[in-house]
């Protein structure tokens, strides 16, 4: 469960994963890592692809199909008007760097 992976995974390899030239090759991460970040509200995971997205803010417009990407920009609109937690402030983040 992507809920469940702890902060230390992001801490000890968040800056391995981060390589944009890792990131580019799976076309398919939007789906795979992103969405189910966001769908569990996991907060140091989507403070991580809120870094991702700073210092890469046109990553997310590589991969396809593009319906992965409009499911995902979706998916944060809604979280947007939820319930306040500790993904509240990432999502936010997000939102801004992708401008949903």
């Amino acid at each position: 469960n992507e809920k469940n992976i702890p902060s230390l995974f992001f801490e000890l390899y968040g800056e391995d994963i981060a390589d944009q030239t890792l990131l580019s090759k799976d076309k398919d991460i939007v789906w795979k890592l992103f969405s189910p970040l966001l769908n569990s509200r996991n907060a140091r995971g989507l403070e991580w692809l809120a870094d991702v997205l700073e210092k890469h803010p046109k990553l997310l417009y590589r991969y396809r199909p593009a319906d992965s990407l409009n499911e995902f920009k979706k998916r944060l609109s809604n979280a947007l008007v939820d319930s306040q937690d500790s993904a509240s402030d990432a999502i936010r983040r997000i939102a801004g760097i992708i401008g949903v």
